[in-house]
């Protein structure tokens, strides 16, 4: 909020690239998706992704400014795969030596497994170069930044072939 703020009162911001995402708490009630919620420290239920819902009250309340301002709403990086597949050591019980095990969520049989969107923290830098370049085409504009669209097993084979094969 102080930095809309301030970008409002500046005379010298010509246009603000705000980095944004979905409000889950939203989409859950909206599309009934079923996902948990918990008690944020101040006694209010929000969703287990509140970065989420906090990064879209804020893109909300800079709509209600005078700012030329761009919104881009992020995919998943890349380079976060790992640590979001990490795998768990756990202990086979028939032989007793430890294994790296990855816990992935599978679709329903017969159902199609949904796709990640995703981008490389690499190809941030250059997209919104661009946008700044011709910010008066973007201006007000909501953008969804994807370079790739791939699915938890292939995520999970790349991890395994880099790091365990």
């Amino acid at each position: 909020k102080n930095v809309i703020d301030a970008c409002e009162a500046s005379q010298s911001v010509r246009h603000l690239v705000f980095s944004t995402l979905e409000d889950i708490d939203e989409m859950n009630k909206r599309l009934n998706l079923g996902l948990p919620m918990i008690e944020d420290g101040s006694g209010k239920r929000t969703s287990v992704a509140p970065v989420f819902g906090a990064k879209a009250k804020a893109a909300s309340y800079a709509r209600t400014k005078k700012l030329s301002c761009t919104y881009v709403l992020m995919p998943v990086y890349s380079e976060r795969f790992f640590e979001l597949l990490a795998p768990e050591a756990e202990v086979n019980e028939e032989t007793g030596e430890t294994d790296l095990v990855m816990h992935l969520p599978k679709a329903e049989e017969g159902e199609e497994e949904p796709q990640l969107m995703c981008m490389s923290i690499d190809d941030l830098g250059p997209a919104v170069a661009n946008i700044f370049d011709s910010y008066q085409v973007f201006a007000g504009h909501e953008i969804g930044l994807v370079t790739d669209f791939v699915s938890i097993s292939e995520v999970a084979e790349t991890i395994t072939e880099i790091f365990f094969e």
